[in-house]
């Protein structure tokens, strides 16, 4: 059945390392066998950039050098993010200086959810940032986990697995997309018969498939999202 995401301010991210006025705040979560998560909140605040985020990371695995390389990854990429968008911001914040009207602050936000933690452990992440003009832009992503390796699980993994048909995936999807035409861009359903490789996570036995903005529905529709029934 299709969901509507709504795009909202959610936070994921990692890379204040070097800040003015922020926080960290380490929180723990137990998921399935000896692996936990812990979540690394980081918070910055100046004059051009609100800047909001939680990492995940995990623990417990018994190749230490795998999950090493798994929360160094995070780190990275969560760096990356909030320094260029903090670039962007002190820049465009000097250039704003002595023009009339507010200068309003760029955002970056980050967030995850742990979606599954049974066979494989499904995390989704949404990056949110706003640069200025009419709106933000929101970015969804999906780790799917071997919880023993951390080697990811893909789309054709998945199909394999259940023993699954894509074409029956598809025509379940466009059967969605048909009951609420006028919520999608006319492409829509031709995109999606189009397609060999769907962006996923795993929740309460269901394969969840879901889209970016703009790429099947306007803005308004957010990450559209169908799922199907896994047992």
């Amino acid at each position: 059945m299709g969901k509507r995401c709504m795009p909202c301010r959610l936070v994921l991210f990692l890379g204040i390392f070097i800040l003015l006025f922020s926080s960290v705040v380490i929180c723990k979560e137990d998921i399935a066998g000896d692996i936990s998560v812990y979540t690394l909140e980081y918070s910055l605040e100046t004059a051009s950039v609100n800047i909001e985020l939680k990492i995940p990371v995990l623990t417990g695995l018994k190749d230490r050098e795998v999950q090493e390389d798994f929360n160094l990854n995070n780190r990275d990429k969560a760096i990356a993010f909030a320094d260029q968008i903090r670039e962007w911001a002190d820049q465009d914040y000097y250039e704003y200086r002595g023009e009339p009207g507010p200068f309003f602050k760029y955002q970056a936000y980050a967030a995850y959810e742990v979606k599954n933690l049974e066979g494989i452990l499904s995390i989704l992440m949404t990056h949110y940032e706003f640069t200025g003009g009419a709106h933000g832009m929101a970015v969804q992503s999906s780790y799917n986990l071997s919880p023993l390796t951390l080697e990811e699980v893909s789309f054709q993994d998945i199909l394999e697995l259940y023993g699954l048909e894509l074409e029956e995936i598809k025509e379940t999807i466009i059967s969605e997309i048909e009951k609420e035409e006028d919520y999608y861009f006319s492409g829509a359903v031709d995109y999606v018969r189009d397609k060999n490789d769907f962006d996923y996570y795993i929740q309460d036995g269901h394969l969840a498939i879901y889209f970016q903005i703009y790429e099947i529905a306007p803005y308004v529709a957010g990450c559209p999202e169908f799922r199907i029934t896994l047992y």
